[in-house]
């Protein structure tokens, strides 16, 4: 069981939520694997041209064993895995970004994300269950 910080814009955090699913890295069948995997969702904007968000909107654990297709547009199929989403409120990054592992300098946080999603550890995955209300 792995944990994973993925970026993803808010309306598709929400869009995934609803749906029950998880996908990141534009639906490659290899973002999410393992049922028992965590993926925390940090919207990097609102939808694709919105203002930025900066906030923690989503907590799921993979239950889907197998990877199935879905359509977002008629252009574009996604792979996603089933996942159960915690019920959780969207909350800032900013007063805690300091005690994550993961963020190694505070005032250039957002290079880490550049790469739409990256493990983390178990530690900051439960400081971030914790921090998010309704959260583990």
């Amino acid at each position: 069981m792995a944990s994973f910080l993925a970026v993803a814009h808010r309306k598709q955090v929400l869009e995934a939520r609803h749906a029950g699913a998880v996908a990141s890295g534009h639906g490659r069948e290899s973002a999410v694997r393992v049922p028992g995997d965590r993926v925390i969702y940090d919207p990097s904007r609102s939808e694709m041209d919105g203002g930025p968000v900066q906030a923690f909107a989503g907590h799921a654990t993979v239950t889907a064993a197998a990877p199935y297709q879905k359509g977002r547009r008629p252009d574009f199929t996604a792979l996603v895995r089933g996942a159960a989403f915690d019920a959780v409120t969207e909350t800032p990054v900013r007063p805690f970004q300091e005690a994550l592992d993961f963020v190694t300098d505070p005032a250039d946080r957002g290079r880490r994300f550049r790469s739409g999603k990256f493990p983390i550890g178990a530690a900051d995955n439960g400081r971030i269950a914790r921090a998010l209300p309704g959260g583990a």
